[in-house]
């Protein structure tokens, strides 16, 4: 027996309709919200739900009086709270939240969370006997068998809310349930209806994307160029209507006008027809047993002209197939064909597998899971939640295998080849970052020269033959040369590239070309045009950084908010996670900066908090820590500063590292984890420290990403960390850091963003001088030097994340180049520059020997580095570090 009404069985309510909307500020909400502000004095609003729009949530609840709002995110109640400050609503974060929006007494629920999230609410509505509109699609894939069991229990009413149902739903109030012969899903036929197999195997994320009659999101225009979603629909279908697979049709009809027909007894077909807008079955939902006042477009068929029909090619579209054979097998399989789906869809965006590789991928995953026999169907929402894990799991162990076959086929355009993954994904935007970064180097060199009165022979990008150049009226040419891997500039009394003097021609100059010679140049001026290119890599960097704070603003430092490393003297002290520290003896505290500035001019010193925690404000004494910084290298005097055991409270929003445990697992940049195992998790902090603990060991991670949950498992890699003189430790990582949103950035004017790009720059600078100077102390870990490999890979990945990504790699590379250059290594500028400082002191040049020795030295030493960073870089491609 159907949870869903076939006749309009139910009586019209007295007074106005009681709702409550769950997902009210997604699309389907958005649309809901609408249709009640368009009806003043038909409903009053009881709870409304959202993911994380806090300032949209608290507007709705504001504007429709409702008595309840809920936020998933848990860390956002105290934004919630804030934004309903005033106003006589009640609200709550997190799961339970949620569910209690989805409890609490309304007559009708718009069920709109989509994803696994969805589900638990919707079984809440659904337990108490309301009526719910379903906009959710895994609550009948994954769950439907005891879904629609606990509807009949408990007298709730399932209205379907998506098109294609609601059409059927519509259709079906003319004829009884013994009447019925079959029901009619209508598909558009996405964009590839009429492209041949082999067309569509090897069609591009951006040609899969061209629906051509509906505007939705990525992932369900995806569904609708493979047919998965029409084969989700077929799934829907049978859980609402109490189908058998058999009873089911899908009939392609590109000018989506008739959204679903059924067919009775007598062979008479009743269609719904309506424009393209989700509105129309939403307004049925809402004003069943009654019709409201619609919001979509009129639909004029005069216009429209023909209505045109064909059969769905299941060898073209074997997702479509697929469905039907999950359906009929039963026991749980098709809430492994929509997770493997979801799997599927998610590594063709990422460029992983082809577009013929996502129905491959779903199919190799339902063969993986009947082989392992475990077939038992979920008969509550945690075995639901437990099989789509288990499924995600066992489509990600096919991925690669599926991957290495999707990719065989050499239909790849250039851009593919060029910005894909592997070697041509890291090397040309590499040789591009490098060519920028040499050239500003270089140029600084040159411009300097001219000031000077040197005459510049060539200005090179790259070494040995070259491919191009001009000569200018100057008499300098401009080249590029095959080896793309550097450059220089030539100056006139130059024996080479590397500018070592050739003493006999610069003896048999004329006054008038020693006026132009480098090497007859005073000290000074020639020192100038040495440290020109560090210095040219510098100011690269800070304008680089300046520009990007520009378009894009900087981070917002972190707030007073902590959270509490273990075993330190802030625990204790009594801190705890999540505490905001608001005073510190007589200063007001706003920023986590200022607590750490106080702390370490504070070493032994006792300091009293005022500390906000939940509703209330308590005070802790703590006494900062005593420990030596010493300074760069180990010299100068140590320095005694002191440490809490505090760090910035992070929301456990993460950005993904490439080729780290996290990216392997399938966890995405934007994914919010709410759960590891058993443990809530409501910091970045607190992820890192379960992640520290557990090398090795799998750990279950529950993810919010966009509006749904996901469960994966991820394995975090062992790492050695090491501090002084202590024995190296085995913790975990898994490569992702907090990932800094849109919300939190802050605009900077010109002159604020020169002077953050100035301290950017600074920073890199003293932290690689840091870095060094504990590789020396034996402190540091020689294994993190990258060479070109190392550098060409992370060229790669960020061209892969974007245009800011890169040009944030540009000024770090250009400010590292112009610090090694420095370096007091003969060949380098560095070198030089002692050369100069040796002359100034001795009143005349070193002997040609004498350089001629130091250039070799340098040359050694340059290599050997070379050598060594190689050495890394090809360790790291076979993870042997």
């Amino acid at each position: 027996m159907s949870a869903v009404p076939l006749r309009n069985d139910k009586a019209v309510a007295a007074g106005p309709r009681v709702v409550s909307v769950l997902g009210a500020t997604g699309s389907i909400g958005d649309s809901t919200m609408d249709l009640i502000r368009a009806a003043p004095g038909r409903y009053r609003v009881e709870a409304l739900s959202a993911h994380s729009n806090v300032a949209g949530l608290a507007l709705l609840a504001k504007e429709f009086n409702a008595g309840f709002a809920a936020i998933a995110d848990p860390l956002r109640l105290g934004e919630l709270k804030e934004a309903l400050a005033g106003s006589n609503i009640a609200c709550g974060a997190g799961e339970s939240a949620v569910i209690e929006a989805a409890a609490r007494p309304a007559d009708w629920v718009m069920a709109a969370i989509s994803g696994a999230a969805g589900l638990k609410p919707a079984l809440a509505a659904v337990d108490r006997g309301a009526t719910v509109a379903l906009a959710n699609k895994e609550c009948l894939v994954c769950a439907g068998d005891f879904f629609m069991q606990r509807a009949n229990t408990a007298g709730a009413r399932i209205l379907p809310a998506d098109s294609e149902h609601n059409a059927l739903f519509q259709a079906l109030s003319s004829g009884n349930r013994d009447e019925l012969r079959r029901v009619i899903i209508t598909a558009s036929g996405g964009p590839f209806r009429t492209w041949k197999a082999a067309d569509i195997a090897a069609a591009t994320l951006e040609q899969a994307l061209r629906h051509p009659n509906w505007t939705m999101g990525r992932k369900i225009t995806i569904d609708s160029a493979s047919m998965m979603n029409k084969g989700l629909e077929v799934i829907e279908a049978s859980w609402l209507f109490g189908l058998a697979a058999d009873q089911i049709d899908v009939l392609v009809h590109p000018q989506s006008i008739i959204h679903g027909m059924v067919e009775f007894q007598d062979h008479s077909v009743v269609a719904q027809l309506g424009t393209p807008d989700m509105r129309t079955p939403i307004a049925h939902c809402l004003g069943w047993p009654e019709r409201i006042q619609g919001r979509a477009a009129v639909m004029d068929l005069a216009r429209i002209g023909q209505l045109t029909f064909e059969a769905p090619d299941l060898e073209r579209f074997p997702g479509l197939r697929l469905a039907y054979d999950a359906l009929r097998f039963g026991r749980g399989a098709t809430t492994v064909y929509n997770a493997a789906n979801e799997i599927a869809v998610a590594a063709f965006i990422d460029g992983r597998i082809r577009f013929g590789g996502i129905s491959a991928l779903v199919e190799a995953t339902l063969e993986a899971w009947m082989k392992a026999g475990d077939l038992v169907p979920p008969g509550s929402a945690d075995d639901a939640i437990a099989l789509d894990l288990k499924a995600r799991n066992l489509a990600l162990e096919q991925l690669p295998q599926i991957a290495a076959k999707a990719w065989a086929p050499t239909r790849i355009r250039m851009s593919q080849l060029i910005w894909g993954q592997g070697f041509f994904g890291w090397i040309v935007p590499f040789l591009l970052i490098l060519s920028v970064v040499v050239f500003f180097h270089e140029l600084g060199h040159f411009l300097v020269a001219r000031w000077a009165g040197v005459k510049v022979l060539v200005f090179s990008l790259g070494f040995g033959r070259e491919l191009a150049g001009f000569t200018d009226r100057h008499g300098t040419r401009w080249k590029i040369a095959a080896v793309p891997l550097g450059g220089y500039v030539k100056f006139f009394g130059d024996e080479s590239a590397a500018s070592t003097p050739s003493n006999e021609a610069l003896a048999e100059m004329t006054p008038e070309e020693r006026e132009k010679s480098f090497h007859h140049k005073k000290v000074g001026p020639r020192a100038a045009i040495i440290a020109a290119g560090p210095v040219a890599n510098f100011i690269l960097g800070i304008v680089i950084f300046a520009v990007v704070a520009l378009i894009y603003g900087k981070a917002a430092p972190p707030d007073a908010r902590i959270t509490v490393l273990a075993d330190s003297v802030a625990e204790a002290a009594g801190f705890r996670d999540g505490d905001r520290i608001l005073r510190i003896d007589d200063k007001a505290v706003t920023m986590f900066q200022e607590i750490d500035e106080i702390a370490a001019a504070s070493p032994g010193v006792g300091l009293n908090f005022e500390v906000r925690r939940g509703d209330g404000v308590i005070a802790i004494r703590a006494t900062p820590k005593v420990q030596e910084s010493p300074t760069w290298f180990g010299l100068g005097p140590v320095r005694r500063v002191g440490i809490l055991g505090l760090n910035p409270l992070f929301p456990a929003r993460i950005a993904v590292v490439p080729r780290g445990a996290a990216e392997s697992a399938g966890l995405k940049t934007g994914d919010m984890i709410l759960r590891i195992g058993d443990k809530p998790i409501a910091s970045f902090e607190d992820m890192r420290r379960i992640v520290a603990a557990n090398p090795g060991v799998g750990l279950s991670f529950e993810v919010r990403r966009g509006d749904g949950v996901i469960t994966l498992t991820v394995t975090p890699k062992e790492s050695q960390s090491q501090s002084g003189s202590a024995a190296a430790q085995r913790s975990g990582m898994i490569g992702v850091s907090p990932q800094v949103s849109d919300e939190d950035m802050l605009a900077v004017g010109p002159l604020e963003a020169l002077t953050f790009g100035a301290d950017r720059v600074w920073y890199i600078i003293t932290g690689t001088l840091g870095g060094i100077g504990k590789l020396f102390a034996g402190s540091g870990n020689a294994h993190d030097v990258a060479g070109v490999i190392g550098i060409a890979q992370m060229s790669g990945d960020a061209a892969s994340m974007g245009l800011p990504a890169v040009l944030g790699l540009c000024a770090i590379l250009s400010v590292s180049i112009g610090l090694l250059n420095l370096f007091p290594i003969p060949l380098l500028d560095g070198g030089h520059l002692l050369f100069c400082a040796a002359e100034a002191v001795r009143g005349r040049p070193l002997s040609e020997r004498v350089q001629e020795i130091g250039f070799r030295i340098g040359l050694a030493l340059v290599v050997l580095l070379m050598v060594f960073a190689t050495y890394n870089d090809i360790l790291r491609q076979f993870g042997l570090l």
